[in-house]
């Protein structure tokens, strides 16, 4: 199994073993309409492209996403709430809110009779509560995402730091085997160095021989033989 599919499945199933213990809860919010009753969720590690970025892709099925601006809002027209049975369609607002290490998205369903909430629409909270755990896990796999090619850029850094590392050592090896080649071809002088040496030595004992019968030569000059 590679680097990048065991950090996958291990932070998958983190992610999953923590949403099971982990639910969208109710709040009254204030939005575009009003102080209202919301769905609220936080996701660690994310931010609001991530959030926004997961927002189209949940809400592509059916109906019209766009952003109010001076609402700060998202505003999903004419949604499609998997297994809600009702023949109008829904308006959905959402709220993102970037913390430091963590995104807060609160939703808001609007079945055009009234807002969702426990007290009023128990079956259709537990419904969207199913929605917004979808909305949960598709943030949570772009921060997975994002978590696996920060590791294998780090890998990638060791990978390049390994290579530098056994280019040195080619290098040194490099080295010691032109070390070793002059140590060889010095070994060979030296040898020969040694011949040269005992060589010009009897060259060194003959000249010596050869000074001294000059000098006999020069000091018998004029002597009479005895």
């Amino acid at each position: 199994m590679s680097l990048r599919n065991i950090i996958l499945h291990m932070t998958c199933l983190f992610l999953t073993t923590g949403l099971f213990g982990q639910e969208a809860f109710e709040k009254l919010t204030p939005m575009s309409l009003g102080l209202q009753n919301g769905f609220s969720i936080d996701i660690s590690g994310a931010n609001k492209n991530m959030g926004e970025d997961a927002l189209k892709e949940v809400c592509a099925s059916s109906g019209t996403l766009k952003y109010n601006k001076k609402a700060k809002e998202w505003q999903w027209l004419q949604a499609k709430i998997p297994g809600a049975r009702s023949f109008a369609p829904w308006s959905v607002f959402v709220l993102l809110d970037e913390q430091k290490n963590n995104l807060n998205a609160t939703f808001f369903f609007d079945t055009g009779d009234a807002f969702v909430s426990q007290k009023e629409l128990p079956d259709l909270s537990n419904l969207v509560r199913e929605w917004v755990r979808e909305f949960y896990f598709a943030v949570s796999r772009k921060v997975v995402a994002e978590e696996v090619k920060e590791e294998e850029k780090k890998l990638q850094d060791l990978t390049k730091e390994l290579e530098k590392l056994q280019g040195k050592k080619d290098q040194f090896q490099k080295d010691i085997e032109k070390a070793t080649l002059k140590i060889a071809e010095s070994q060979k002088a030296i040898e020969l160095n040694l011949k040269d040496q005992e060589h010009k030595k009897v060259q060194i004992t003959d000249q010596q021989v050869q000074v001294k019968k000059s000098i006999d030569k020069y000091n018998s000059i004029g002597k009479k033989n005895d």
